[in-house]
């Protein structure tokens, strides 16, 4: 028995080694790279004509609002010496390219302000301004020059974008609706750091 032993213990595993090879070389594993259709180039081609390519719709930069109609927003990401302010009860959400478009300003202790006309990506979480407040200027807005979409992150300067984008602008579906950008921002906390409100 003790001599037989080791050999009846081996019958199982070789044969389950077999079974195994023949299962992998039915369904083709032996060659990962075979591509039922026939191509060359291997099973994980991507046809890209097959999906809508994403469009930015064109964009209409509208008036200056009212300073006393923005919404007060302490976030983190900008100077002390500075305050956010948004144009909530004007923002906007694309249904067919889900960007969201608001006027954002910025303004110091001296009381000098900076508004600009912003876009954001929540799928990409980038921004892109429009135009720029030059209420002293006629007329007062002034369209940005080949603007460009850019990440809302790195940059000391502009990190409270990424930080709208993560806590006001988007949650975990994509872009909010305005009604609900308007009730995070207005029911935010001095500070908060909670993401996905």
């Amino acid at each position: 028995m003790h001599a037989l032993g080791p050999c009846f213990a081996l019958i199982p595993v070789r044969l389950v080694m077999a079974l195994c090879i023949v299962v992998f070389c039915q369904i083709g594993w032996a060659n990962p790279y075979v591509d039922p259709a026939g191509s060359k180039d291997g099973p994980f081609n991507f046809d890209e004509t097959l999906v809508d390519p994403w469009v930015e719709q064109e964009t209409q930069i509208p008036d200056l609002p009212e300073f006393s109609s923005l919404q007060p927003l302490r976030v983190r990401g900008i100077p002390p010496d500075l305050e956010l302010f948004l144009d909530t009860a004007r923002v906007t959400v694309d249904p067919d390219d889900q960007i969201t478009r608001l006027w954002v300003y910025l303004r110091s202790k001296q009381g000098v302000l900076n508004g600009t006309y912003e876009g954001y990506r929540c799928a990409t979480g980038e921004y892109r301004i429009y135009g720029y407040a030059t209420p002293r200027r006629d007329p007062p807005i002034t369209p940005a020059k080949r603007a460009a979409w850019r990440e809302a992150r790195g940059e000391l300067s502009t990190n409270y974008r990424h930080y709208l984008l993560r806590n006001y602008l988007c949650d975990l579906r994509g872009a909010r609706s305005p009604i609900e950008i308007q009730n995070a921002v207005s029911d935010a906390k001095l500070g908060d750091p909670l993401f996905y409100r």
